[in-house]
């Protein structure tokens, strides 16, 4: 969002207002054909600028849709969408390729048609949100990739207590990410 808000601002004639928001909330599909009615209700809608009667109006207009908005700054959007939504879609997408190297698909569970529904994306879309938000994109993956490593070496060293461990954390994690 930086950089599509430092765009938008500059090429704005005078007295244009200009209120970046980003509705989290969707599917892996694209296209009119996919719309469904009541997709924002109880959805964050992120509002990262603007001011004055634009802003109270672009808030009215997402609060009628049942959205709830959440106000940060575009850098904060940028850190956080990165590790939220950029690291799970590149994670479902290798995943989903690893995966159809076992050459059997009708075999993968609910774990894996879950992990992997978001790598039915549109690719080119993705390239172009992982590219334009790669400094903090980068910082996630380093970020997982420790995580990765972590249980890499538990599982060499045969260390069940430690990758018991670093699973236990990560459950933890989740259900207080889901408490929120």
């Amino acid at each position: 969002k930086e950089s599509v808000e430092r765009d938008v601002t500059a090429a704005l004639a005078d007295g244009v207002a200009f209120v970046p928001a980003h509705p989290i909330a969707g599917n892996e599909t694209a296209g009119a054909q996919n719309a469904s009615s009541g997709i924002f209700e109880g959805k964050p809608v992120i509002i990262t600028g603007g001011s004055g009667s634009a802003l109270a109006s672009v808030e009215k207009m997402w609060k009628k849709t049942g959205a709830k908005v959440v106000k940060m700054s575009a850098d904060e959007h940028d850190r956080v969408f990165a590790l939220m939504s950029h690291l799970p879609h590149v994670c479902a997408y290798l995943l989903a390729s690893v995966a159809a190297e076992a050459g059997r698909p009708g075999l993968s569970g609910g774990g894996l048609n879950d992990t992997t529904r978001i790598a039915l994306s549109d690719p080119a879309l993705w390239a172009g949100i992982l590219l334009e938000n790669s400094s903090n994109v980068l910082a996630a993956l380093d970020r997982f990739s420790g995580s990765l490593a972590d249980v890499v070496r538990a599982i060499e060293n045969g260390d069940r207590e430690r990758l018991t461990e670093i699973l236990s954390l990560s459950r933890d994690a989740k259900t207080a990410f889901m408490k929120k």
